[in-house]
């Protein structure tokens, strides 16, 4: 998917908008995004139901979940929120198709790109520059700071950049729909067609992928049940594997729960192929998770790579090398140790 980027102007208010229709107030973002994400994957598979996968919390679209300081700052006044764009960003996330290849499993929903606004005027204080109407906030120390304030430069929005037409060049802005940014002239190219030459499946036009065995070119995947000779599939929820009985190998539905398997390649990703040789859930607290390098209910565990087994999450100053081992999701890169999360706005 293409990066997120969120939109800076000017508006007509601040805050949260509340206005008819789908809404999603700005404190239940990252509940919507799980839950969009989880539809998703159990559409497609990978889990059973919406329940077993919100064990996971899993917010795989992390570039659209606003962090603690966008939240902050708009329950301060600092930045809009539309909460009718995060609710049509999170509503075409939920209902995008399994095809990895199709335009909505590669590019970011457009209303994901119309969620947040600057609302401060030149003079004003700012933590950051998209608080700020002219997305430009002078700090008043160095970037080393763990929270510091400065002022908007400026009240006028910077002008929107268009993006580059095919031919023209794309060292300082992103290309047109239907094209992608060359590496080798810094050019947007016209997404490639069947059998032309590529290196990555963005380079393919929707619906293809770039894969082969002597020479990558686009082509289609292959659906259930189709041959796979390179080893990939088209869909979401699914594997390459050769039958039990020998021959060719096809795309076969991932396992969940109680299915037969051989590697914990037959099994959704989000499981693990035991020593039963079935299907299983990824271990809860307690257990080994030497083979999974995850455990469920992650938004409270992790596995712990010293002793490979899956640990509550570590409270405010204890040891920690990863933010991911912190209930706070903040290890500080200076002390190693669990910090509490702060909030600059």
């Amino acid at each position: 998917m293409r990066r997120i980027v969120w939109l800076v102007g000017v508006v007509a208010a601040c805050g949260e908008d509340v206005g008819s229709g789908p809404n999603i107030p700005i404190l239940m973002t990252t509940a919507a995004l799980k839950d969009a994400q989880c539809e998703h994957l159990v559409r497609c598979g990978e889990f059973p139901d919406k329940a077993t996968c919100a064990r996971y919390a899993l917010v795989s679209n992390i570039e659209l979940e606003p962090t603690p300081q966008i939240v902050a700052a708009v329950l301060a006044g600092k930045l809009y929120y539309n909460g009718a764009s995060f609710a049509a960003c999170v509503a075409a996330i939920a209902s995008a198709t399994c095809d990895r290849t199709d335009q909505d499993s590669r590019d970011v929903p457009a209303a994901c790109n119309q969620v947040f606004h600057g609302t401060v005027t030149g003079g004003g204080g700012c933590a950051f520059d998209a608080e700020c109407i002219s997305a430009a906030c002078d700090l008043a120390c160095d970037l080393a700071s763990t929270c510091c304030t400065g002022t908007c430069i400026g009240s006028t929005p910077p002008p929107l950049t268009p993006l580059a037409q095919i031919g023209a060049s794309c060292a300082t802005k992103g290309c047109v729909d239907g094209s992608f940014c060359s590496t080798i002239d810094q050019l947007c190219t016209a997404l490639r067609t069947a059998n032309m030459p590529c290196s990555s499946a963005s380079q393919c036009a929707y619906g293809l992928s770039c894969y082969g065995s002597m020479m990558l070119t686009c082509q289609p995947l292959p659906a259930l049940g189709e041959p796979c000779p390179n080893g990939q599939c088209r869909d979401e929820g699914q594997h390459c594997k050769l039958p039990a009985t020998g021959g060719t190998a096809v795309c076969t539905a991932d396992g969940l729960v109680g299915t037969a398997c051989g590697f914990s390649s037959d099994c959704s990703p989000y499981y693990r192929c035991d020593t039963t040789m079935t299907c299983a859930q990824l271990p809860a607290i307690g257990e080994s998770c030497v083979n999974t390098g995850v455990c469920a209910d992650s938004e409270t565990v992790f596995c712990d790579n010293a002793t490979q087994r899956c640990t509550a999450k570590l409270s405010a100053g204890a040891t920690c090398t990863s933010s991911q081992q912190c209930a706070s999701n903040s290890c500080s890169p200076t002390t190693s140790t669990c910090v509490s999360s702060e909030t600059c706005i």
